[in-house]
């Protein structure tokens, strides 16, 4: 995942600088599929944390007597 931020980062910010300043196009060739591969790793993240967050906050909810639930 690090290397396909690293490589968007390149071809979206630091290559279009280094062309301003030299001319030169440095840049890496991106197959169609590493949109689907950032969507799915990114989606994969957020899914967890949600999951995390949902998990800990109903380990850490009360848990109600029963005998107060009837009566």
């Amino acid at each position: 995942m690090y290397v396909l931020i690293f490589i968007l980062v390149w071809n979206y910010v630091i290559g279009p600088v280094i062309k301003v300043f030299t001319g030169a196009v440095i840049s890496f060739e991106l197959p169609g599929d590493v949109w689907t591969l950032l969507n799915v790793g990114l989606g994969g993240y957020v899914i967890g944390r949600s999951a995390e967050s949902v998990a800990r906050t109903m380990a850490n909810r009360p848990v109600a007597n029963k005998e107060q639930e009837n009566g």
